[in-house]
């Protein structure tokens, strides 16, 4: 009875160890984030900032950091193209970032499943073999850790994406005040 149900604890947790494989494969894409009632959306390495609402109107950046606004091209200053710049690069970094930080919160989600299996199988194994429960405490001592630690190296990128998100809105009023055109888009 006993290899049985060590058995049957084996097959549920190589299904468990299959479906966190699973969730960890898929990629996640998160192009569009709303920004003080803006749409953000990266296509093909091309910023578009929309309006919320419905509008034909748009600012695109694209990777070389020419702006364009309705499909217009934008004659910039050395001073305007290293702003456009910043602040591409910044919603390249703020979006990465994010996308990385919420990879990494499933990750935590899934050490958590992961500890409350094995407390739940430790439990069973404690009562059906002569395994100690000390052990199994010492186990989930470690898990415990692991996720602490973890917990708190995303609550620290947490904090860093705070930042560049402060950056991020910073530098959209200043291209607004810096480039008359973008300052004459009420939305914008």
């Amino acid at each position: 009875m006993k290899k049985f149900n060590f058995l049957i604890m084996i097959f549920v947790l190589l299904i468990v160890l299959q479906l966190i494989a699973h969730a960890s494969d898929n990629q996640y894409k998160y192009d569009e984030n709303e920004f003080e009632n803006l749409n953000f959306a990266l296509e093909h390495g091309v910023l578009f900032v929309r309006p919320n609402f419905h509008s034909e109107e748009k600012v695109e950046i694209d990777h070389e950091y020419h702006l364009y606004v309705n499909g217009k091209r934008i004659v910039l200053t050395d001073d305007q193209h290293d702003l456009v710049k910043s602040y591409y690069n910044t919603y390249m970094d703020l979006t990465y970032s994010a996308e990385n930080l919420g990879k990494k919160a499933t990750k935590l989600g899934l050490l958590g499943t992961e500890m409350g299996i094995k407390a739940a199988f430790g439990v069973l194994e404690v009562m059906l073999t002569d395994c100690e429960i000390d052990d199994l405490k010492e186990d989930l001592e470690v898990n415990s850790d692991e996720i602490k630690s973890f917990t708190e190296k995303l609550e620290e990128e947490a904090e860093r994406i705070e930042e560049i998100a402060g950056s991020f809105k910073l530098k959209h009023r200043e291209l607004r005040t810096e480039i008359t055109l973008i300052g004459r888009l009420s939305w914008f």
